[in-house]
């Protein structure tokens, strides 16, 4: 047991570690540091260390920050829901016994379109449509 003493003058016990080997490093003497030093597998070691924790360290950092987005997501579930519901918009292929539907085209439409195609050409058109993505099958319909 370590006792601290906090600012307000409390003292506070909290348990020792069980691993007593890893409190001690880097308290040495510096002898057997020294020692592990001079060995050239040292340094790759250590890189590969750092390399690791470094690996770990962001896929934490990028996990506890998906958990965020989605929580945020939930939050906002019911409008989301509304707004980008694909369901109404997807159709069964006839005789598939409702396991393979289709996905409409994405298409982006403008209105009163102009476009310059260099300082000599331009182009107005009423309404332009531009596909984003082709129609495709599915078998399993997005959530």
């Amino acid at each position: 047991m370590l006792p601290i003493t906090t600012p307000a003058a409390q003292v506070v016990t909290i348990p020792a570690s069980p691993y007593t080997q890893m409190s001690q490093w880097g308290r040495g003497s510096g002898s057997r540091n020294q020692d592990a030093k001079a060995n050239p597998i040292y340094h790759i070691h250590r890189k590969a260390i750092y390399r690791k924790v470094m690996q770990v360290g962001a896929q934490a950092g990028l996990a506890w920050e998906d958990r965020v987005i989605w929580a945020r997501l939930q939050g906002q579930k019911s409008y989301l829901d509304s707004v980008w519901n694909f369901r109404r918009w997807i159709f069964t292929v006839p005789y598939s016994e409702k396991q393979v539907w289709v996905m409409p085209p994405i298409l982006e439409q403008a209105h009163e379109a102009m476009h310059l195609h260099n300082p000599d050409f331009l182009t107005i058109s009423h309404r332009l449509y531009r596909i984003h993505a082709p129609a495709r099958m599915l078998t399993s319909t997005p959530r």
